[in-house]
């Protein structure tokens, strides 16, 4: 027979583990009512596969970027792409684990750009998904214990996003509030080019080289209405001088600036320091030394 002092060593681990256990399984509950698509797999395809299969380049005809054009496959895929209960006869399983030298192993290995194949943590994910019927509600509680696993290790090391050539190029836009149509109205009629940099932004393109030296310190003094929304700004051929230095100075906003073939010299330039956020600045032909 066992002693109590011995029945008492052998209880308190085992009870012990049984506390842990349950404190794992509920330990960060609401992560088990996180939709799986959503949370775990819909980042998955944005950090490895969108800049092939999203909305600015759909190779194969395929789109993985919202839900119903990924249920509706590609040109040669076609509706195979993703069989519901079926992760054998879906396109995507298959893509996906074919060796990284493979034609058509996803994600593709492309000259120049770094290889961020699918983890075994996200293929888990992604085949337990389509193997329980690719239910965009599904959520991680409906896993099971060893795909649960997997998702919370994805949740706590999201995948970072292959950025596209559209990507790289995209400025990067301030929030600013909209100028008043009637400023950017009154700017238009006196000849200068006013117009939003990009759709879905405030911020402004504004040219007044098309005005020659018909453009000059007083004319632009106009643009002051719309200084915190001037992101590019076109001088070149006017006939501003340094006495626009005290305006150009407010344009804290700004990231490019055409002043070549004008008349400004030396003396604008603790002005030009002021533009902290200023990219870009052509000279060419002036008297700055």
């Amino acid at each position: 027979m066992f002693s109590n002092n011995l029945i008492k060593f052998l209880i308190l681990p085992l009870s012990f583990l049984i506390c842990f256990q349950a404190h794992s399984e509920i330990s960060n509950p609401s992560k088990h009512s996180l939709k799986v698509y959503d949370s775990l797999i819909a980042p998955v395809f944005e950090a490895r596969c969108l800049h092939c299969h999203g909305e600015n380049k759909d190779k194969g005809k395929l789109r993985m970027d919202k839900k119903e054009l990924l249920l509706k496959g590609g040109r040669s895929a076609g509706n195979e792409i993703i069989v519901k209960g079926d992760t054998e006869a879906s396109e995507l399983i298959y893509r996906i684990t074919l060796p990284k030298n493979d034609e058509e192993a996803m994600p593709p290995i492309e000259d120049g750009k770094p290889h961020l194949p699918i983890t075994n943590s996200e293929l888990t994910v992604i085949k337990s998904w389509i193997q329980l019927g690719a239910s965009f509600d599904l959520q991680i509680a409906d896993l099971d214990s060893i795909t649960q696993e997997a998702a919370v290790y994805i949740l706590e090391n999201m995948p970072k996003k292959v950025l596209s050539e559209i990507d790289l190029v995209k400025p990067v836009l301030p929030v600013v509030s909209k100028a008043p149509d009637e400023i950017i109205d009154t700017i238009g009629q006196s000849g200068v080019l006013i117009m939003p940099i990009a759709e879905n932004t405030n911020a402004l393109y504004v040219n007044a080289s098309y005005l020659g030296t018909k453009f000059d310190d007083q004319m632009f003094e106009m643009l002051m209405p719309v200084a915190d929304q001037l992101l590019w700004l076109n001088l070149a051929r006017t006939k501003v001088s340094d006495k626009c230095g005290p305006y150009l100075a407010k344009l804290k906003n700004l990231t490019r600036l055409h002043l070549e073939n004008s008349e400004v010299s030396d003396e604008i330039s603790p002005f030009l320091a002021d533009l902290k956020e200023l990219k870009y600045l052509n000279l060419y032909g002036t008297n700055i030394s």
